[in-house]
């Protein structure tokens, strides 16, 4: 499920639910709070694996934490449960620089200057029109490596919480299970 998905699920469930008996606003906003934390702490922790199993997490040290993602507090919780599971540090952006989509705009001009991007104009070749984009590439993209599911399946219930995260091996799991079980393939 991508996040897109997963706004619509919570879209169509307030419009069904919100007029029910007993429908709570704190409820569900709680709910829909900790699905976007299972969803960006699952997909970060893909990423992550991918990165440990390609030997590039070991130049790693800080996860940032920025953009409306660092004025959520459970949020940042969930992300820092996730990067001390991984041996990161947290580092997250002050609130009160977060708030301002100006500032993220030109940090992401800032990084498009550093990579040189064609999408890049100077004064005198400025176009007469400029197109915006919903989605905007900085550097190179490596999606197609990382792969649809970590070896390591991440413990979702231990998002919530301050319990340190679970992580469970899947081939240590088959083993264990067929070892207990021989007849099971």
């Amino acid at each position: 499920m991508n996040f897109s998905q997963l706004k619509s699920a919570f879209l169509n469930l307030i419009r069904r639910s919100r007029t029910e008996d007993g429908f709570s606003v704190e409820d569900f906003c709680a709910s829909a709070q900790h699905h976007v934390t299972r969803h960006i702490v699952s997909k970060l922790h893909n990423c992550l694996e991918y990165l440990r199993s390609s030997g590039q997490l070991s130049d790693m040290k800080h996860i940032v934490i920025s953009g409306g993602v660092a004025s959520n507090n459970y949020i940042c919780n969930g992300i820092s449960k996730l990067a001390q599971l991984h041996g990161l540090e947290t580092v997250r952006v002050p609130q009160r620089l977060c708030t301002d989509n100006a500032e993220m705009v030109a940090w992401n001009g800032i990084l498009c200057l550093r990579e040189s991007s064609s999408d890049v104009h100077y004064y005198p070749d400025i176009p007469v029109t400029v197109y915006a984009h919903a989605r905007f590439p900085i550097g190179t993209c490596c999606r197609e490596l990382v792969p649809s599911k970590p070896r390591r399946k991440l413990g979702i219930s231990t998002v919530h919480g301050d319990l340190p995260l679970k992580v469970f091996d899947k081939e240590e799991l088959r083993k264990a299970a067929k070892a207990s079980n021989p007849e099971v393939v």
